[in-house]
């Protein structure tokens, strides 16, 4: 039986079928289109995993916003004296609002105004925090499955 020369180096070395450096170079070709898909492949999870948990993160983070910014008005505009502070853009004609209560309403907007601050950083932090219990649950939604022959 005849068999061909060795396309890389173009000898068959003698009593062989075949030349090891036909087989190298397969290795190297399949480790190359491994790593080109696995490389492409795993940079699209990656985006798909980090830009969903994002979203879901960002999201929980919105409501919990809005809930305390209604939490703070429902709070402020309970404060005596508050609509017509805010009518006035806070600064209220002292025939309208007295002095002494104007300082003190503006002493409770301060206070109202740092809580809610306060409140909406915890939020942030907390929310951060579930990122890697995000991303695992959306890595874990990755289904990878190989061609029929």
């Amino acid at each position: 039986d005849i068999h061909p020369n060795c396309a890389i180096c173009g000898h068959l070395p003698p009593g062989e079928t075949e030349c090891p450096h036909e087989s190298d170079r397969l290795q190297q070709a399949v480790e190359q289109a491994e790593h080109k898909w696995i490389d492409t492949w795993l940079t699209n999870v990656r985006e798909w995993a980090t830009n969903t948990a994002v979203a879901h993160v960002t999201n929980s983070f919105d409501s919990l916003r809005d809930r305390r910014k209604q939490e703070y008005r429902s709070h402020v505009s309970a404060l005596p004296y508050y609509p017509q502070y805010a009518h006035y853009r806070g600064q209220p004609p002292p025939h309208i609002v007295h002095p002494s209560f104007l300082s003190a309403l503006r002493q409770q907007v301060r206070i109202a105004d740092d809580q809610l601050q306060r409140l909406i950083d915890e939020d942030w932090k907390a929310c951060v925090r579930t990122y890697p219990k995000v991303l695992e649950y959306y890595y874990a939604q990755i289904d990878v499955s190989s061609p029929r022959d």
